[in-house]
């Protein structure tokens, strides 16, 4: 009986995931232009170098809105990023400024960035951006963001990674899968979690949900924005247009790692999303394993259940990898149709990556993030255990 439960249940998943894809598809046609182009401040918190930090200043510098400034923060001069970042300081437009921050005290060192960088911003920047280093925008991010904050009236804009891997690896097929797979998620707005790679909002938003005393303590960004917004009432908007490319490269762990992190950061600050996500990769486990023993044993339910999910999924393929063509345009190339091909034929393989992924983010408040390892406690915040540079 709980057999066939389990089965009837993947099946309703798999139906509600296709729509939900559809509809993901309808929204990423969602896109305008400002009426006006407004002053924008973008905060660039930067610790070290990845694949991705080159290709991202060179597309921040070269976004078609004309009127923004952008602040780089830095713990300090001896940021390996720092030699690449200190020329543009005397680029003549867009304006760069350049914050060293020093070490981080009583919160992540990324929050404790952004939170002196707020201390340059004036009067006259009618829109703050926080942008993450580790993704690609395209041309007209900014101005995409711009006209969704002002025009759209939305008070909090986000978007979301699109993780494209740079290795023809297993490792990095998988975690590109898993994380499409979450990319092209709905997004409820009691449930939605704000991203750190963006996150658009005026500074009276910032004044309204209290921003920088949420930060105090924060290990997570983006978290501690997402529990202030929601506990001043104000909502946050996830445009399916910011879908933007993120290069990952790594190993299986590196891959355990990223992924604990991120579903860390989720329980610690929105569980009930987190035991949503837990409660639909039992069901879809649970449901394909209680299908396929249950189509062996010739149950005309089960075998059902398992054409219908097998044709859901097979739909579902379709739609995700529409999803990554509209996202990267141009840009999806032979390396990226051959990680789609992946996608649709071995899709299950990261379905052994996932069960331990969040397992592991079930049990301790301890983590590592960019060389620096936290222990984050509601009641004392974040507190620095160790530094490897």
């Amino acid at each position: 009986m709980i057999a066939d439960w389990l089965a009837g249940l993947w099946v309703v998943v798999g139906a509600i995931s296709l729509y939900a894809l559809r509809r993901t598809i309808e929204l990423m046609d969602q896109h305008g232009r400002p009426s006006t182009l407004r002053q924008l401040a973008v905060i660039c918190p930067v610790k070290g170098l990845t694949a991705a930090t080159g290709p991202f200043i060179e597309r921040l510098m070269a976004q078609d809105h004309s009127n923004y400034r952008v602040i780089f923060v830095l713990q300090d001069e001896r940021d390996p990023a720092y030699p690449i970042i200190a020329p543009l300081h005397h680029t003549a437009s867009p304006r760069v400024e350049i914050v060293l921050a020093g070490p981080s005290v009583g919160c992540s060192q990324k929050v404790w960035n952004q939170t002196i960088a707020l201390d340059n911003l004036r009067p006259s920047d009618q829109l703050v951006v926080f942008a993450d280093a580790d993704m690609l925008p395209p041309a007209n991010w900014l101005s995409h963001l711009d006209w969704a904050v002002i025009d759209e009236k939305q008070d909090i804009v986000t978007g979301y990674r699109l993780i494209v891997p740079c290795e023809q690896n297993l490792a990095s097929y998988a975690v590109a899968s898993l994380n499409l797979s979450i990319a092209a998620a709905p997004r409820p707005g009691r449930l939605s979690l704000a991203w750190g790679g963006t996150m658009a909002l005026t500074q009276e938003t910032m004044r309204r949900i209290g921003l920088r005393t949420a930060w105090y303590g924060a290990l997570s960004d983006d978290g501690a924005l997402s529990d202030a917004a929601r506990s001043a009432g104000v909502p946050i908007a996830c445009q399916r247009r910011l879908l933007l490319e993120s290069p990952w490269n790594g190993g299986i762990k590196d891959a355990f790692y990223f992924g604990r992190r991120q579903y860390m950061v989720m329980r610690m600050h929105r569980p009930l999303t987190f035991w949503i996500a837990m409660a639909i990769m039992l069901v879809s486990i649970g449901g394909f394993v209680a299908s396929v023993y249950g189509a062996v044993m010739l149950k005309p339910w089960a075998i059902g259940c398992l054409v219908a999910g097998l044709a859901f999924a097979y739909f579902r393929s379709d739609l995700r990898a529409e999803v990554v063509r509209i996202a990267l345009g141009d840009r999806a190339g032979p390396e990226v149709q051959r990680w789609l091909a992946f996608d649709r034929r071995f899709r299950p393989v990261w379905y052994c990556l996932l069960p331990a992924i969040m397992v592991g983010a079930l049990f301790g408040r301890r983590m590592t993030w960019s060389g620096i390892t936290y222990e984050w406690t509601p009641d004392l915040g974040a507190k620095v255990i160790r530094r490897c540079g």
